[in-house]
């Protein structure tokens, strides 16, 4: 299954399968991310159905995840 990885408005997403005028879009839960399992089993799923998913990581999680320890280093250096 077709994997392309690329960002919207500099958020890491993913868009799985082929081509297609189709898509689902795909929200990952809580400590997880754009690539979590259960996506690409919904992923594999849909694109046998004709489908796209478009999944991406929300703030905190995944690729985004390195922004909040950025953010809280410098807290932390005011501590130390």
């Amino acid at each position: 299954m077709l994997k392309n990885i690329f960002k919207i408005s500099n958020i890491p997403a993913v868009l799985w399968g082929d081509k297609s005028e189709k898509i689902f879009i795909a929200v990952h839960g809580n400590m997880s991310n754009k690539e979590d399992a259960v996506i690409q089993i919904v992923a594999e799923e849909a694109d046998r159905k004709g489908y796209q998913v478009l999944s991406f990581d929300l703030p905190e999680h995944g690729e985004r995840m390195i922004t909040l320890l950025v953010k809280y280093s410098f807290v932390l250096m005011n501590y130390l």
